[in-house]
């Protein structure tokens, strides 16, 4: 039996917004931020194999987005670090676009981004408003010789 050869890697790494705008079942390539990932891993049924997966949202500084991590990708992955998706998919479920890796899928740990656009909806249902009730400061001296 042999391998299938991986889909050849779209021309350029896209912004997530246009990520998103880009036809179903189409490859892409996204630099994102994962702000937030799932401690929990499903477990799905396909015919006499079951699969893993975890969602995370992805952010860059023109919108976030639901990707969905498949299998030993699930542990390449942390939150709050930058990377580089190769030769993801975009996908639909219940009208909403997602991206989705596969078994083709390169990932690559990239500088952080920082200006990343937390006013997306998606960030802002899993954002907790909370106001700080207080610091305490210490302050300490010592003579190192």
């Amino acid at each position: 039996m042999s391998q299938e050869q991986p889909p050849s890697l779209s021309k350029s790494t896209q912004q997530s917004s246009d990520a998103l705008k880009a036809d179903l079942y189409q490859t892409v390539d996204v630099e994102v931020k994962v702000l937030h990932k799932s401690p929990l891993k499903e477990t799905l049924f396909q015919g006499n194999c079951t699969k893993c997966k975890t969602d995370v949202i992805v952010a860059d500084h023109t919108n976030s987005a639901k990707l969905v991590l498949w299998e030993v990708i699930i542990d390449k992955v942390d939150s709050v670090k930058s990377y580089r998706f190769n030769n993801c998919k975009i996908r639909i479920f219940d009208d909403h676009k997602y991206i989705n890796t596969n078994e083709f899928t390169k990932i690559t740990e990239i500088e952080d981004i920082k200006n990343v656009n937390l006013l997306s909806p998606q960030i802002q249902e899993n954002m907790i408003p909370a106001k700080c009730m207080g610091v305490e400061v210490k302050k300490g001296s010592s003579c190192i010789l």
